[in-house]
């Protein structure tokens, strides 16, 4: 049998928890479809001798997602031997981008020429802004709007990774509220929201995410988001979430309760029946010294 590639000579790991084996691998198309000793049969072949074979690992929780149109060949993920990510996370995706932009990660280096700020940035701004400076910045157009579009974007352009992405609870929130983002959304918005979540999931996104540290997602209260968890469940989606650590990180009004921000999803989950993943788990208690001196400054604080 003739195979497209052959890698000879490679000590083959295998991800199922067993020990590393010598073998060669033929590989036909886009599919492994041989593992073993395989003969010289004039097909292409690498040498991989001193060297290990294993399946692609998977990155569960990436950003890759929203900066991929700038680097789709993902050679950093690749030279790590990444070959899936899922993307989306902690609330932030790269759709809707109809009228709202709520900052996410890549573009932060450009934020003061976006929004110049003294102390703190607005992480909310108009999309046409956001995309101008993108352009002036990097040359590139992003042309999508929609999940839809941003999904043929990635067809078209080609993408040196496997992508599952998510769709992100603060970019449709802020991009359906705006600037409104202390309060519960209206029922005129909450449609708007189901909406483009239809419109996610038939684009192919597995599911719902939250960023309960980040605006607009951290002023979201529990049954905002038990009403999308309820509706995403029904889609056959999951619930992704990065459980609230700190609460908003600029203007918090108080110190948030860390355990309840651990309990917050599992209560979610309990509710609904959705599928849960929780990003960034740590320890939900917090010790302190008893100090006096602390108790006193921390009414001085609360006198201000």
């Amino acid at each position: 049998m003739a195979y497209d590639l052959v890698i000879k000579n490679g000590r083959v790991i295998d991800g199922t928890g067993s020990h590393s084996f010598r073998a060669d691998v033929g590989i036909t198309g886009d599919k492994i479809s041989a593992v073993g000793v395989i003969d010289d049969d004039g097909s292409p072949s690498i040498d991989a001798e001193g060297r290990c074979l294993s399946p692609g690992f998977i990155d569960t929780h990436s950003h890759a997602d929203c900066s991929m149109f700038l680097y789709p060949d993902c050679e950093s993920y690749l030279r790590q031997g990444i070959t899936t990510f899922i993307g989306g996370q902690c609330g932030d995706s790269n759709a809707p981008i109809f009228n709202w932009w709520m900052r996410k990660y890549w573009e932060y280096d450009m934020w003061n020429d976006i929004d110049p700020f003294v102390f703190s940035p607005k992480t909310i701004q108009p999309v046409e802004r956001v995309l101008r400076t993108v352009y002036e910045k990097t040359g590139r157009q992003i042309e999508w709007r929609s999940f839809s579009e941003y999904a043929e974007h990635v067809a078209k352009h080609g993408l040196g990774c496997n992508m599952i992405t998510l769709a992100g609870h603060s970019q449709i929130r802020a991009d359906v509220m705006g600037l409104s983002q202390r309060r519960p959304p209206d029922g005129e918005e909450m449609k708007k929201i189901k909406a483009h979540i239809d419109e996610a999931f038939e684009a192919g996104v597995w599911g719902l995410s939250t960023g309960r540290d980040y605006p607009p997602s951290a002023y979201a209260d529990f049954d905002e988001i038990v009403e999308l968890a309820e509706y995403v469940r029904d889609l056959g989606g999951y619930y992704f979430t990065h459980w609230r650590r700190t609460g908003p990180r600029v203007g918090t009004p108080e110190r948030p309760d860390r355990l309840a921000g651990i309990t917050e999803p599992l209560e979610i989950a309990l509710a609904t029946g959705i599928k849960t993943q929780i990003s960034h788990l740590a320890t939900g208690f917090e010790i302190y010294p008893e100090d006096p001196r602390m108790d006193a400054y921390a009414a001085r604080v609360t006198l201000r």
